[in-house]
């Protein structure tokens, strides 16, 4: 048995002509990959008139185990001729589901789909990113077993980034495709609790300096909350009361609650583009009587 020819995804194969013709009545060929000691072989018959085989659906830049066994009329079986092959080369497609899956303002978090076919073609990702404008990039590279990619806390807050991704095989790289995407606010720091009476809470905050740029407004939103309910965690949209305040402000008056009772209350930066920054919230009670 011998190797023809062969692509990324096929191999044509060959053999000798079984001698005991007249009780031979066809070939099984059958191939795996190679390394896979749990996979089962694909298999097909071919008529005993033929002597080659074209084998598709190969996976490229993979090591590939191929067999034929002649097979009688009674179903008895010769023993199996083995060769071992190589598909060819096929460059990596680019990708268009390259997708942010969670960001802060200093850092952001991407994710891909792994590569089919052609994945074996692959050794390396190189993931290369920096601000959009400039032509200096950071560039770090990631084995093949993951698909996702996180940047650290390494980014500037409200700044565009352009993200590419390569694939590398031996010394060469191939562009997969980027993405774009701007950074959020930074959260507010210190959300403190100034006075407070039986039916108000008077709350101040600090503002980053990185966000005096590029936040357009901060979001401060307050409901009661049941101290005694366990299964309590965020303000639900009914009982949701939010107001608008602009930038200059780092102190406000929440009005009209009930007496002794608790609220959370969050206040959060959003930017011009309604990019919003992590939500700061804090507990806090009414006085009584």
């Amino acid at each position: 048995m011998y190797l023809v020819s062969k692509s990324a995804h096929s191999a044509l194969v060959s053999w000798q002509a079984s001698e005991n013709s007249l009780c031979l009545h066809e070939y099984t060929l059958c191939w795996k990959i190679r390394d896979d000691f749990k996979g089962d072989y694909d298999c097909d018959v071919t008529p005993s008139t033929l002597d080659e085989y074209n084998i598709t659906g190969l996976d490229a830049c993979t090591d590939y185990t191929v067999l034929v066994r002649s097979v009688g009329y009674n179903n008895l079986t010769s023993r199996d001729y083995s060769i071992h092959l190589k598909t060819e080369f096929e460059e990596p497609s680019l990708m268009s589901d390259i997708a942010i899956t969670s960001s802060t303002a200093h850092s952001m978090r991407i994710q891909w789909e792994t590569i089919t076919n052609s994945s074996a073609c692959v050794s390396l990702y190189i993931i290369c990113f920096g601000d959009i404008g400039s032509e200096e990039q950071i560039c770090t590279s990631q084995s093949t077993f993951s698909c996702m990619w996180y940047s650290g806390d390494v980014l500037a807050a409200c700044s565009a980034y352009n993200v590419s991704l390569w694939a590398q095989y031996q010394d060469q790289q191939f562009y997969l495709g980027d993405i774009v995407h701007m950074t959020g606010p930074e959260e507010i720091q210190n959300l403190t609790l100034e006075s407070r009476t039986i039916s108000s809470l008077q709350i101040s905050w600090e503002i980053p300096q990185d966000n005096l740029e590029c936040v357009e407004q901060q979001i401060i939103s307050w409901c009661y909350n049941d101290p005694y309910d366990e299964y309590w965690q965020t303000c639900s949209p009914t009982s949701n009361t939010s107001v608008n305040v602009n930038t200059d402000i780092n102190i406000y008056n929440i009005t009209d609650l009930l007496e002794c009772s608790q609220y959370s209350i969050t206040v959060t930066s959003v930017t011009a583009k309604s990019i919003m920054a992590r939500n700061v919230t804090t507990k806090l009670y009414t006085v009584s009587h």
